[in-house]
């Protein structure tokens, strides 16, 4: 693993959630890799180990993400529930 310059200290409260935002996201970046994971290849497991067959757009939702625009628009359908088109099983 390469060193890591120090940061400078945060001066303010918006500068200290930015820096641990990004210290977090780093620690589990680092964890995930021996995984060959990212972290939102996880963030897509996580949901989908909670709740199988989620619609694409409800793991966006889980996310934080909005779904492809092309995707929730092909889905006018309805269908999207386990073993239908554009459900994701895990």
């Amino acid at each position: 693993m390469a060193t890591k310059k120090p940061l400078d200290r945060p001066r303010s409260l918006g500068q200290v959630l930015s820096f641990a935002t990004g210290a977090t996201v780093s620690m589990c970046q680092d964890m995930l890799a021996e995984h060959d994971l990212t972290l939102a290849q996880w963030v897509i497991l996580s949901a989908l180990w909670r709740q199988d067959g989620m619609l694409i757009s409800e793991i966006a939702d889980y996310s934080g993400n909005n779904a492809p625009h092309g995707i929730t628009h092909h889905r006018q359908d309805g269908g999207g529930r386990p073993g239908e088109a554009g459900a994701v099983a895990g």
